[in-house]
């Protein structure tokens, strides 16, 4: 199925405008190009807008009228029309049209939308279907719900995988592979069943209660699952967040590590600032004694030289008090050792007390001045080597306060060129995400027992019904139905169940031999992964899986990858129309991704819109080669009017 040909009448800047999609070589492969604002994502739009009756790209924007800007000056009926004729090999051609009426009042005043009209023309037939009818034809060739991979924007294929989550792409391969075929099938056998039950239960009051009591189990089956699914999707949109956080965190620094090494940096600090304000008292404090003492240092010397004298002339008092050795001679004993005193342990004694000439208290008191004056005069002396113990150890602190404070400031450097807060609450949010995720699993797990439990149940009611059925003379006819529907349902189910696995294998494949033809960096990426929940990993040859920090490049190329090897896999047939898919590519990708359209072409229609940066000569000589056709998109002067030139040279 392929596109032939596309009409514009009066559809915004396409007043009278028509290509021809005629396959001129092998491949079906189109080359339309623009500069930007001459009608690229126009012409992608009137597609679109014939097809559903919207415009994908403007849905959100506000934009001018879709009738041709020349026709609203006029005071009359105009129309906007716009044909696509599509080519079937079983059905032959089919024209689709799509168009819409406006009044005009003159004056420049906006014109009023008043009839639209869808309509489909088969040329094999001669029937002319209207409305409903012609759109229920369309969605069975080219369906709503799946458009988007056959007609899509190249700027969005970036963030594909951040916008089409597990659950959503799981819903994409399960609608472009028609598998809802089997769905209805699944659905139409169950239905069956339940009314071969009712049947029997007229026949058996007991059936007709356990009948009942069936539909209610299914009926909370039906909700658990729905809870299951609801759960998963939870789960998906959680991972796809935290993705998309750990991808935006990894252009920052580690903000909270840095506030953390702050904080204790500046702990540190302020610790040491505290100890060398008190080195440097400590040393205000040397000084200041060294001050006093050094003025009275004469006296001191003098003072201990006189006390010196005094003792080599046997003036001072022995270390022992004269009271004790006074009394140790009453007793006749010494009261500091306990011995009894002999006659010359007598006579010693007493010479002792003889020799003193000064009194005791005032020897005593000498003595005490002279530990005085010994301690001053080390004070003194020892004052150099202090002063510079304690001066080096305030130029240590200093020079670590110095550090410190280096520290402080790279990292405060860091903190000041980043959103500081917004960082913060991006981690709090994954965290808060990595919470959910973890409550969800075990939410999963409680549901999925319910689950089982509850299939448990029904196939015990199951089993009941079909003993009581056993009881009813006339009801081997209907069991004999019953059984062939739940048989079949089975099959069915497991079927759809493999296609899908099979389907997923295959595009999984599909998608890494894809990707990995087309991307240059070809050592850095090992797997391409569709996990159970349909969720894309690329895996790289570390073994990490690195989606987050793929270039807008390589994301590209993996979107476009995942949506071809669809195609492949389904057998899906309908063309490929593509607004602006190289803008985002590098040099060497870009030489891959021209190879791999033109090998798609070989067996499908491919349709690029591309700007003429896009199409520089590293993919124009790879394009031109197999091109059908090539056409230039030219705006008129007033910008009013695109008119669309076919490159015969193609």
């Amino acid at each position: 199925m392929r596109i032939k040909k596309v009409i514009l009448t009066n559809y915004r800047q396409f007043r009278n405008a028509t290509i021809d999609f005629r396959k001129s070589k092998r491949n079906d492969l189109y080359v339309i190009i623009g500069r930007g604002g001459t009608g690229k994502t126009n012409f992608f739009n009137s597609i679109n807008w014939c097809f559903y009756g919207k415009e994908p790209l403007f849905e959100n924007l506000k934009k001018l009228p879709i009738l041709n800007l020349k026709e609203v000056g006029n005071s009359t009926i105009k129309s906007v029309k716009v044909e696509v004729l599509v080519e079937d090999e079983e059905v032959g051609t089919m024209r689709f049209i799509r168009e819409k009426d406006f009044k005009l009042y003159g004056n420049n005043k906006e014109p009023t939308e008043f009839r639209e009209n869808f309509s489909l023309y088969q040329s094999n037939t001669g029937d002319i279907l209207n409305d409903d009818q012609a759109s229920l034809k369309l969605n069975q060739l080219f369906p709503s719900t799946i458009k988007e991979f056959f007609f899509f924007d190249g700027e969005k294929l970036d963030k594909y995988f951040q916008e089409n989550k597990g659950e959503a792409i799981k819903g994409a391969i399960f609608n472009i592979s028609q598998l809802n075929v089997l769905e209805r099938i699944e659905e139409r056998l169950e239905t069956l069943n339940n009314e071969s039950r009712r049947e029997l239960g007229r026949l058996n009051p007991r059936i007709d209660q356990l009948r009942e009591q069936r539909e209610l189990k299914a009926k909370s089956l039906n909700d658990i699952n729905s809870r299951i699914d609801s759960i998963i999707a939870e789960l998906n949109g959680a991972k796809s967040k935290i993705k998309e956080l750990r991808e935006e965190l990894s252009k920052y620094p580690d903000v909270e590590r840095l506030a953390k090494n702050k904080d204790e940096i500046k702990a540190k600090y302020d610790e040491k600032q505290n100890i060398s304000y008190d080195k440097k008292k400590d040393l205000q404090n040397l000084i200041f004694e060294f001050y006093k003492l050094f003025t009275l240092y004469k006296c001191i010397k003098e003072g201990l030289d006189s006390i010196e004298e005094e003792r080599k002339n046997g003036n001072l008092p022995p270390t022992n008090d004269k009271g004790v050795l006074e009394s140790s001679l009453k007793v006749n004993k010494c009261l500091i050792c306990g011995r009894y005193l002999d006659k010359e342990s007598h006579n010693y004694i007493q010479k002792i007390i003889s020799d003193t000439k000064i009194s005791t208290e005032i020897g005593n008191i000498l003595l005490l001045m002279e530990q005085d004056l010994l301690n001053y005069k080390e004070f003194i002396d020892n004052f150099s080597n202090k002063h510079t113990k304690i001066n080096n150890e305030i130029n240590m602190y200093n020079k670590d306060l110095s550090d410190l404070n280096r520290q402080l400031e790279d990292i405060q450097d860091v903190l000041g060129k980043h959103p500081v807060e917004r960082i913060r609450q991006k981690n709090q949010d994954w965290r808060d995400l990595e919470e959910l995720v973890e409550s969800k699993n075990q939410d999963l797990g409680s549901f999925r027992a319910i689950k089982e439990k509850i299939n448990e149940e029904i196939q015990k009611l199951d089993d009941d019904i079909q003993k009581e059925a056993e009881k009813v003379g006339k009801a081997n006819e209907i069991q004999g139905m019953m059984t062939f529907c739940a048989e079949s349902y089975k099959v069915v189910v497991k079927a759809k169940e493999e296609i899908m696995r099979e389907i997923k294998q295959e595009i999984e494949k599909n998608t890494k031999k894809l990707f990995l033809d087309m991307v240059w960096k070809k050592d850095t990426f090992a797997e391409v992964k569709i996990d159970d929940s349909y969720n894309i990993s690329v895996i790289n040859t570390l073994g990490y899986d690195c989606v987050g920090s793929l270039s807008a490049s390589e994301r590209l190329l993996l979107t476009l990858s995942f949506i071809i090897a669809m195609h492949r896999v389904s057998g899906f047939d309908s063309p490929l129309l593509i607004d602006t898919p190289i803008a985002r590519t590098s040099d060497k990708n870009r030489a891959n991704l021209g190879k791999t359209f033109c090998d798609i072409s070989d067996k499908k229609q491919v349709i690029l819109l591309l700007t003429p940066d896009e199409y520089s000569t590293d993919i124009s000589e790879i394009l031109d080669e197999v091109l059908s056709k090539r056409f230039n998109l030219a705006l008129s002067q007033d910008k009013h009017e695109t008119t669309i030139e076919e490159v015969k040279s193609c």
